[in-house]
């Protein structure tokens, strides 16, 4: 599709706030999944509870329940697989609901699917968000009828490269407006598939943060932004929505075309865990969303009981004993008994009476 530059910059400048309506609308959920994902590895504990720890030589501990459910809930889900079959409704839709079941068999018989369908789970699970897109390509062969041959492949997106349109309604995306996946590539990996002159005109990405992650290039990596957007757009010749595809970079545009599936929808599926409420449709979380404050109180116990158990807090006479700083060194030693002096004359004390039900009140005898 031949584009002047000014309908290019148009459709640029619509992407561009497509993008940031989807970051913006989803920023708080996306901060919520980021953090789940960071308990998940074990980073848990806060930077100044970290450096209080370190000045008391007190080891750095944390209990990861949300690793442990994670991981039974994913084992299940990999012990538990299944093979997908399509019924025929009809005795005539039999022939083609055998090669619908042949062809799905072969798209997910490979370790590839089942790698990247792993990690959408994990993202579904920690983040409240799965989504995979398909890939056909042609192998370049034709087959008993003279047809092409293609290859289905299925790959996982992260959330962190998803941007989509926040106010989907149907369960599996499929009546989303727009989606956006955001890479960052080797720049000389562009100049296999498009024109030297407009690849060159892509800025060189360069410490600067790119929505949720930071890009820190000092080293000998040359990469750039690169957008996939996929959206719909009214024709009024044709009279219908269409689904263009654009691959794009900053102010240039790389690629853009009609979507080369016969469906009007596009061609990726996103998946959310919570079904969208009524006063709340951008909005997602995962299932561990009432976990996280469990999760802190019980880091937060540990940690205080351990604090309690390895120090030592006492209060004593500074005439009862010879050498404090002695006294307490040897009073923290493993089965320690130490002596002290008798102050005071002090000889003994009775209990006389009770102050409330716990402290009792000594009286001292001389």
């Amino acid at each position: 599709m031949n584009l002047s530059m000014s309908q290019q910059n148009y459709i640029l400048e619509k992407l561009k706030r497509q993008r940031e309506e989807a970051y913006t609308k989803t920023q708080e959920s996306r901060d919520e999944a980021k953090k789940i994902k960071k308990y998940f590895r074990g980073d848990q504990l806060p930077e100044d509870v970290i450096e209080v720890l370190k000045s008391r030589e007190q080891p750095i501990e944390w209990e990861n329940i949300i690793k442990k459910i994670a991981n039974k809930i994913m084992g299940l889900k990999l012990l538990s697989k299944q093979e997908i079959n399509a019924f025929a409704r009809q005795v005539e839709d039999k022939a083609a609901a055998s090669v619908i079941t042949n062809v799905l068999r072969v798209s997910q018989d490979s370790t590839e699917y089942w790698s990247y369908k792993k990690r959408a789970d994990k993202d579904l699970l920690l983040t409240g968000v799965g989504i995979m897109k398909p890939v056909i390509k042609e192998l370049g062969d034709v087959d008993l009828l003279g047809k092409k041959e293609r290859d289905l492949r299925y790959y996982h997106l992260p959330l962190e490269q998803s941007f989509w349109d926040p106010y989907f309604i149907n369960p599996d995306g499929s009546d989303m407006r727009y989606f956006h996946e955001v890479r960052l590539i080797e720049k000389e990996e562009l100049y296999e598939f498009f024109d030297y002159e407009l690849v060159d005109k892509i800025p060189v990405v360069n410490d600067v943060e790119i929505n949720e992650y930071l890009v820190e290039q000092n080293g000998y990596s040359q990469r750039v932004k690169i957008t996939y957007s996929w959206y719909k757009a009214y024709d009024k010749k044709q009279r219908r929505n269409v689904v263009y595809y654009c691959i794009w970079g900053d102010d240039v545009m790389l690629a853009h075309r009609e979507s080369p599936y016969n469906m009007n929808r596009i061609p990726i599926s996103v998946r959310r865990v919570n079904d969208p409420d009524c006063d709340d449709l951008t909005s997602f979380y995962s299932i561990f969303r009432d976990i996280m404050p469990i999760q802190d109180r019980i880091n937060f116990t540990h940690l205080r009981i351990a604090n309690m158990l390895g120090s030592i807090k006492m209060i004593f006479e500074s005439d009862a004993v010879e050498d404090a700083e002695t006294f307490i060194e040897e009073f923290g030693l493993d089965d320690a008994m130490n002596s002290i002096e008798t102050a005071h004359g002090i000889r003994n004390a009775e209990i006389v009476g009770l102050v409330g039900d716990y402290h009792p009140l000594l009286k001292a005898r001389t």
